[in-house]
């Protein structure tokens, strides 16, 4: 497992900037997280993406 990437700090940083909510994505950590999820389920399952839930533009890129 890969460990959080932003501290307290960076998170306050980052919402004082962005404001809230501000939802942070670490892409690499993401990757990864799908491809342990992959090799993890038989080559017949379909892995979908809730859209509705999470529509952010990298995000989307990432997994389509």
């Amino acid at each position: 497992m890969i460990p959080f990437a932003w501290d307290a700090a960076r998170l306050t940083e980052l919402a004082d900037r962005h404001g809230t909510p501000c939802f942070v994505y670490d892409l690499a950590t993401a990757r990864a997280d799908y491809a342990r999820l992959r090799s993890a389920l038989p080559a017949r399952v379909t892995i979908a993406y809730a859209v509705k839930a999470n529509p952010h533009e990298a995000l989307l890129r990432t997994f389509a």
